[in-house]
């Protein structure tokens, strides 16, 4: 079923319901290229101005946090398609981090969920 893509609670009650929920995301070289967040896994919100790359990529959101420290007051917990070689010191465990709220109210470009 596809959901609001720039929907933040739609995508948190499609995750509260149990549903696995898939997005498309622009890729920035502000996050993509960072050392930083290959190794802990929190994608930021692109710099003012910045392009997107011409490509983007498809994560799955495995729940949220509210946290007023994180752009949009708080983030979706994600998990990468890269397997253990990204993220390796997150959290959440290897393959897995964070976007924050604002960059998917802001620039998500698709959101889809299963319903059995």
């Amino acid at each position: 079923m596809q959901l609001p893509p720039r929907s933040v609670a739609a995508l948190q009650q499609a995750l509260r319901q149990g549903r696995l929920v898939g997005v498309g995301i622009p890729v920035y070289n502000s996050w993509f290229k960072s050392p930083i967040v290959r190794k802990y896994g929190n994608i930021t919100v692109p710099f003012p101005g910045e392009i997107p790359q011409l490509v983007g990529h498809a994560i799955n959101l495995v729940g949220y946090e509210d946290d007023q420290d994180y752009a949009g007051g708080g983030y979706f917990i994600v998990r990468n398609s890269w397997n253990g070689y990204w993220a390796t010191a997150s959290v959440f465990g290897a393959g897995y981090g964070t976007i924050p709220y604002k960059y998917v109210q802001d620039l998500n470009w698709d959101a889809w969920c299963i319903v059995q």
